[in-house]
């Protein structure tokens, strides 16, 4: 802003005037403040622009030259939160500029938001940042689209979610629907038990007792959670146990429960063990049709992933009370058709169970709260970037401590040695093997093809698009470890493994001691030549991995003692089974995540064991499979953070991590 003079004259529409000098410091003064000034940087303008020149009277007249830049002079900008008649929603809006509408973005409200710059621009337009936070926190929580419209409907958990972003905003009429919920979850010291019939009042265990009651709460007060007790405590039951409360009261309707296909049969098995009232069959195979057409004959359906994939639109139709998800984690890739089918099904009411309910990344929490609690977490963008990204990458604890008590009131997890102070101990015992001279020279070999590969993937693509190469490369050194004969099509007979001759003088000796074991490993090639050299030896065993169909009676010959030994592939066998015959465990080869190796010892460590269990985990020393224990601490540390509440540090994978890996200490 500036003024022109000649003299003591001034131009002013074409006339000239006699200046009155005094005058004109009295206006300066008066909208400049103290020490009034002729001219402006462009920030003291738009302070004055937003601040100063609204407060001038309404008698001045203001001119502005045609080139001069536009600002909004009218900033309006509320958040209103309104309760839908007929359902628990709302409906919120947004009170701000039209041009802002028109013309903000994702990545315009980011940067707003991790800069705060006083003013910004916007459509050629200036904005005070200031007056507009909070409705641009609300509005990327939800998802930037919401700005576009008047009006957007939300879910009484978005507005759980929000809440801390509604306070700032000043909306004045709190829904009391929300703000009750939220003082009972404050308020919550303890639940009381409910009366069990008989048949339950002996079977369950007083930690059990109180995981149906938490169910309960959780049923009474409209919210939705994760049951994620510790492997082998009786998640399963638990469940059942508060389903068949609910249909005692009359409140049950229909209930499906998505599991895996291993799982089907373990449930149908506890339901007629426990509880043989219950009104339930198995959506499964070409007979499933006819449930359909029939479907208020049952009360629970059991239905695996697979299934539920291909006839989620036709379970949608039926209308659910309850959807509850078994090994929730089978959604933690939201990219997924599995993933999708069951965000888009609606239900009344949803719990999740799972003993992992994060496994590798932050998002893995997300998804499952996706489907439990829809948008109570915000957006995925807006989850990654205010949450996975700092916690991971930057180590951010005060955020970790935020999401850790967002999310608390809504888990509920005991871990075996807290509440089954009868469960026997467990002893894991690493063993490190030597290689081989001929199986050091194929490592070598291989992993000086492969560092090459992999860094020129992750100098071409960054590491998270390279991270297909990094696998198949980092999967072939794990092979070579377990037994360099796995790489090749035709293997030469002189090639041998020291893993593979520690591995049979250690089994050998476990059976010469009438113990029985399982062998887990993720390679089904691998559980192939265990299996040759187990016949060769003339020693009794089962074999379990994704093909197989009779799960059930191999565990039922397991458990009668007829075989002394389990071989089992991972990804199979590490759910959906009980063991406890075996007070043996061998991971044949580790596993990049802690909670898939725990999940598959906890075949035999659970309730019903009454052994001490031993486990033992088979590493070539020097190799990539010392390098994966690092990376297996720093997942139990992501899942100890937010289950337990550690503050330690967090960060991803790197290529320092890469590097590392690929680095023999031999």
């Amino acid at each position: 802003i500036s003024k022109t003079e000649i003299g003591d004259v001034i131009e002013c529409g074409g006339e000239y005037l006699l200046r009155d000098k005094e005058y004109e410091k009295k206006v300066f003064k008066k909208a400049f403040g103290q020490g009034g000034q002729d001219f402006m940087s462009p920030d003291q303008a738009l302070y004055f622009l937003f601040e100063k020149l609204p407060l001038l009277p309404d008698d001045w007249k203001i001119e502005r030259e045609l080139n001069f830049f536009a600002f909004e002079e009218a900033m309006d900008c509320s958040v209103s939160l309104e309760p839908l008649i007929g359902s628990d929603w709302f409906s919120i809006s947004f009170k701000i500029p039209q041009g802002l509408k028109k013309s903000i973005s994702v990545k315009m409200i980011k940067e707003i938001l991790r800069k705060k710059p006083k003013y910004f621009n916007a459509g050629g337009k200036w904005y005070s940042s200031e007056k507009l936070e909070a409705s641009l926190s609300i509005a990327y929580f939800i998802g930037p689209h919401a700005l576009k419209n008047d009006g957007h409907n939300i879910s009484p958990f978005q507005v759980m979610g929000l809440w801390h972003y509604i306070q700032r905003s000043g909306i004045q009429q709190i829904p009391k629907l929300i703000s009750e919920t939220l003082e009972k979850l404050k308020a919550f010291k303890g639940i009381l038990l409910p009366d069990f019939e008989r048949n339950l009042d002996h079977v369950l265990r007083p930690y059990q007792k109180e995981g149906v009651a938490w169910l309960g709460f959780l049923h009474e007060h409209n919210l939705s959670g994760v049951l994620c007790d510790d492997m082998g405590l009786g998640k399963t039951l638990q469940t059942l146990a508060f389903l068949w409360n609910l249909k005692k009261k009359g409140e049950l309707g229909q209930c499906v429960i998505v599991v895996p296909t291993s799982a089907v049969g373990i449930w149908l098995a506890e339901i007629k063990k426990f509880l043989p009232d219950f009104k339930a069959a198995a959506l499964e195979g070409l007979n499933r049709r006819e449930f359909y057409s029939r479907w208020e004959d049952n009360e629970l359906y059991i239905v695996s992933y697979a299934i539920f994939s291909r006839d989620h639109e036709e379970i949608d139709k039926k209308g659910i009370n309850y959807l509850v998800l078994d090994e929730a984690q089978f959604i933690k890739n939201i990219k997924t058709k599995r993933a999708h089918s069951i965000f888009k099904v609606k239900s009344k009411r949803r719990l999740a169970i799972t003993g992992t309910p994060l496994e590798n990344r932050l998002t893995d929490l997300w998804s499952i709260f996706n489907f439990l609690m829809p948008g109570y977490l915000g957006s995925l963008e807006y989850f990654r970037d205010v949450y996975q990204n700092p916690i991971e990458k930057q180590g951010k604890n005060d955020l970790l401590v935020s999401l850790r008590e967002k999310v608390k009131p809504f888990m509920l997890r005991r871990l075996k040695e807290e509440v089954e102070k009868s469960l026997p101990p467990k002893t894991e015992i690493p063993v490190f093997c030597e290689m081989t001279d001929i199986q050091k020279k194929v490592y070598l070999s291989a992993l000086s093809l492969i560092q090459g590969q992999v860094f020129d993937a992750i100098d071409a693509k960054g590491i998270e698009k390279s991270y297909i190469h990094i696998f198949a490369a980092l999967t072939k050194l794990r092979q070579i470890c377990n037994h360099p004969a796995l790489v090749f099509d035709k293997p030469d007979p002189k090639l041998t493994s020291g893993k593979f001759e520690t591995f049979k003088e250690q089994l050998t000796e476990i059976l010469s001691e009438k113990h029985h074991v399982l062998i887990f490993s993720q390679f089904t090639s691998m559980l192939a030549l265990i299996r040759k050299w187990l016949d060769e030896e003339k020693t009794a065993y089962l074999y379990l991995d994704g093909s197989t169909k009779n799960r059930m009676e191999l565990v039922d010959k397991f458990e009668a003692g007829q075989f002394p030994v389990f071989l089992i592939s991972l990804k199979a066998g590490g759910t959906a089974l009980t063991l406890t015959r075996a007070d043996y465990v061998i991971h044949y080869d580790p596993w990049w995540n802690p909670a898939v190796e725990n999940q598959a010892t906890d075949r035999a460590h659970r309730i019903g064991q009454k052994r001490h269990v031993f486990v033992y985990k088979f590493y070539c020393r020097g190799t990539i499979e010392e390098k994966i224990l690092k990376l297996q601490q720093k997942k139990q540390k992501l899942f100890d953070d937010i289950m337990e509440g550690s503050t330690k540090q967090l960060s991803s994978l790197t290529r320092s991590d890469i590097e590392e890996i690929l680095t023999p200490e031999f």
